[in-house]
């Protein structure tokens, strides 16, 4: 997993939901516990205010998810909106 720091001001409004600290991730889908085939995939997580990390983006389409500890249990929970 290959994370890179994102400054929230070069992402979309519609996409932050008033998150922090956002990063874009590089992953396999084994890395986060995804089923399917050992592809690529990538995922913009951001921190909400109670300081947890939530999937804004995967593959380019906007998530949801609630706040978790990890980067992993955030992408592994998203949800496609």
């Amino acid at each position: 997993m290959k994370k890179t720091p994102v400054e929230p001001k070069y992402i979309q409004e519609g996409y932050l939901r008033g998150c922090t600290e956002t990063t874009y991730v590089e992953l396999r889908e084994g890395e986060a516990g995804l089923h399917g085939k050992e592809t690529a995939r990538t995922a913009l997580v951001g921190k909400d205010q109670e300081g947890r990390w939530v999937c804004l983006a995967l593959d380019g389409e906007k998530t949801w998810s609630r706040g978790y500890k990890t980067i992993r249990a955030a992408i592994r929970n998203a949800v496609r909106v």
